[in-house]
């Protein structure tokens, strides 16, 4: 019998990075962000990093870049493509311009 294959996802959910690296109450989101990305650094094996909306809190391109930018090195440190889908904070146009289709090879490379 074959075993069925078995990936190691890290999820992130609700980022809210704003445009200044805050969030609208003033949390330091992207600070966070960094901060959970350091803590994963110890996870072994992922295979792929999911990065569910809310991303942006403004729904900037700033805040969907600064998350694009840290999840990215993250995952190509690892190798590991990275996927995001939007949530009601985020703006579909800001989310395209930075993400494209949400599907990013790990070296940042869009996918169709």
């Amino acid at each position: 019998m074959i075993s069925p294959a078995r990936h190691r996802i890290l999820h992130l959910s609700d980022t809210h990075v704003g445009a200044n690296g805050f969030d609208e109450d003033g949390v330091a989101t992207r600070a966070a962000l960094d901060g959970i990305l350091h803590d994963a650094r110890h996870v072994p094996d992922l295979d792929l990093v999911v990065v569910s909306g809310d991303i942006a809190d403004d729904g900037s391109v700033a805040g969907c870049l600064a998350v694009r930018e840290a999840v990215g090195r993250f995952a190509a440190e690892r190798g590991i493509p990275h996927v995001y889908c939007t949530g009601n904070h985020d703006r579909r146009d800001s989310f395209t311009a930075v993400l494209g289709t949400g599907h990013l090879a790990a070296d940042g490379a869009r996918h169709r």
